[in-house]
């Protein structure tokens, strides 16, 4: 996620709203007919199918507390006023320099509905490095799998595992009334009443 490590470590300001440009409606870069080549880029994602948008954030500020440590001595967040998610993270090293910089793309998904972060980005600008998490393009529908699982399922159990779980769900029914029954003569047995 954009946020790891334990909050209690930093004293936190918030710092106020501004505008920023922020990664947003990162569709393209999700898109199934790219392949990870086409996304990922030596030093940095492929610029042309990002996307930036004017947004409202809240700036929230996290300066590491005197006698605890952390790899980062203070941390920007930028939390996207409308789905309350962090789109954008500044990390500072101990000398106060600007060391890691990272940022949550993410798509709208109106038919769910629901604001999902797609692809997480990393940029280590003292190194020149990055790594980029949640990228899919080159994985199967979830749902398809789901469906071949359940039919794989019926083939190597067969119907002999729906038949016997009702089978056992109908004795557990008959025999609840009974074991609750006994359970209530032995609260009632030992408290005295």
């Amino acid at each position: 996620g954009m946020f790891n490590g334990a909050t209690d470590r930093y004293n936190w300001r918030l710092v106020g709203k501004r505008e920023m440009y922020m990664p947003y409606n990162s569709n393209r870069m999700t898109a199934p007919n790219l392949k990870y080549a086409d996304v990922l880029k030596p030093g940095h994602m492929n610029q042309d199918l990002a996307r930036y948008e004017l947004h409202r954030v809240w700036v929230v500020e996290a300066t590491l507390k005197p006698g605890t440590s952390h790899i980062y001595a203070k941390r920007v967040f930028y939390i996207d006023e409308d789905s309350w998610a962090i789109l954008a993270t500044d990390k500072y090293d101990g000398r106060g320099e600007l060391w890691r910089y990272s940022e949550q793309h993410n798509e709208n998904w109106f038919n769910v509905p629901m604001f999902f972060g797609t692809i997480e980005v990393h940029n280590d600008l003292q190194s020149g490095r990055y790594i980029a998490m949640g990228l899919r393009n080159e994985e199967t529908k979830i749902y398809e799998a789901i469906k071949r699982s359940g039919a794989m399922l019926k083939r190597t159990w067969g119907e002999n595992l729906i038949v016997n779980g009702g089978i056992g769900l109908v004795a557990l029914a008959a025999m609840l009334p009974a074991v609750l029954l006994a359970g209530v003569g032995f609260v009632s047995g030992s408290t005295g009443l």
